[in-house]
């Protein structure tokens, strides 16, 4: 029950924040709850068991608050997050760089 009300928490409070940095309101809606939908759906094929996935809002709202402040706009914002998401692929998909780069982390 937790869960399905946080779901619906982030059903408004995202493409609010979103609207704040240039983006689409309606679409945003839309992709937060495909986004939750697919989430879910694969969340529980892959562990066999019923989970609810949704995107944070605490990153939704540090995204909008940064493309706000450097006065980007929703282009740019989309241009960063693929970038990053593109690194992140190689990182998870290459475990040679995923080694390397969790031993420049220092210990501690």
């Amino acid at each position: 029950v937790v869960q399905f009300i946080s779901c619906l928490y982030v059903l408004p409070v995202v493409p609010f924040q979103m609207k704040r940095a240039g983006y689409n309101q309606e679409g945003t809606i839309v992709a937060t709850a495909v986004t939750c939908c697919i989430g879910c759906i694969i969340g529980a094929f892959l562990t066999d068991m019923p989970f609810i996935i949704a995107p944070p809002t605490s990153v939704s709202i540090f995204f909008a608050v940064s493309l706000q402040q450097k006065n980007m706009g929703f282009r740019e914002g989309n241009t960063a997050l693929m970038i990053s998401s593109a690194m992140l692929l190689v990182v998870g998909l290459v475990p040679a760089i995923g080694r390397l780069l969790s031993k420049m982390i220092p210990d501690g």
